[in-house]
């Protein structure tokens, strides 16, 4: 590769890492002209480039167009040509946040791309937390309507957006059976990538609902609740609008409840009774020898 071409590699890295709406990547012998790789939504962020044998290259960078960081692949020949089309190839739906601290791209031996960078899921590609106030409604087999924080969503057959147990997601959003990922921005657009475009497509929006009295909702088990004059009318609206919590893709709401902690209070307690039952024992043997000898 020519030191040429590689000072434009250089300041191919500065253009992408600069601007957020569009990354560019400057690799005319123009270094007025821009040869834009990635554009959209959001902001193209962290950009890192590794070189090529045959003088081409690798561009990578986290996107955010979606609400949520996604990882993007490109790949420029020589020329400058996008091989992989604009925008990239889709690496990652849902890599961590702080994924963006750090990570690493380079060209292996053949010439191949490898990526290294931090990407913690809980396995479900539905998978959602909610962060703040706010309840996932359900639509219950008897036609009621009921609530959840259980996250733990799936596809089921038909497509539908379900809970665990099978129950559908307000509003029933379906998911195209060619979608090759899912993204759920925290605001709750819910957005599905296909192998033959470039451009995620918005396909729903999920709503969450609050109470003026959560604690008053009735509970019915496997983690629904229903409204109750206790719980107040049930509010709907957009995550992160109107004091309602956001939504995190690619994690669950944790038990309040620490197991070791718990553990360890019912051994103490288990010891303290054998004590006190001990204690007791002695006591009454004391007692009934006192009473022999009288």
């Amino acid at each position: 590769m020519s030191r040429h071409v590689q000072s434009t590699i250089a300041a191919s890295v500065v253009a992408l890492a600069a601007f957020a709406g569009t990354a560019s990547g400057q690799w005319s012998g123009n270094p007025a002209a821009n040869l834009a790789i990635g554009s959209g939504p959001g902001g193209q962020e962290t950009a890192k480039i590794a070189s090529r044998p045959d003088g081409g290259c690798y561009v990578g960078w986290f996107d955010s167009g979606t609400g949520a960081y996604t990882m993007r692949l490109s790949r420029l020949d020589a020329a400058g040509n996008e091989m992989w089309g604009h925008n990239g190839i889709l690496i990652s739906n849902k890599p961590q946040m702080t994924s963006l601290v750090d990570w690493d791209l380079i060209v292996d031996d053949t010439g191949s791309a490898v990526l290294a960078f931090c990407d913690l899921r809980t396995g479900g590609d539905l998978d959602v937390a909610i962060d703040g106030n706010g309840y996932i409604e359900v639509q219950m087999p008897t036609g009621q309507t009921g609530y959840t924080r259980d996250g733990a969503l799936k596809r089921s057959a038909e497509g539908l957006i379900v809970t665990s147990d099978g129950y559908p997601v307000a509003p029933g959003i379906t998911i195209p059976s060619d979608a090759r990922g899912l993204t759920i921005s925290p605001s709750g657009e819910v957005w599905a990538d296909f192998a033959d475009r470039v451009d995620p497509e918005l396909i729903g929006q999920l709503t969450i609902s609050s109470f003026p009295n959560e604690k008053g909702l009735e509970e019915i088990g496997s983690n629904l609740f229903l409204e109750s004059p206790a719980s107040g009318a049930a509010f709907s609206g957009t995550p992160g609008e109107e004091g309602l919590g956001t939504l995190r893709h690619g994690y669950l709401e944790g038990s309040t409840v620490d197991a070791v902690r718990e553990v360890t209070e019912l051994i103490k307690a288990q010891r303290g009774y054998e004590l006190n039952a001990k204690v007791i024992t002695a006591a009454d043997q004391m007692l009934a020898a006192t009473t022999q000898v009288r």
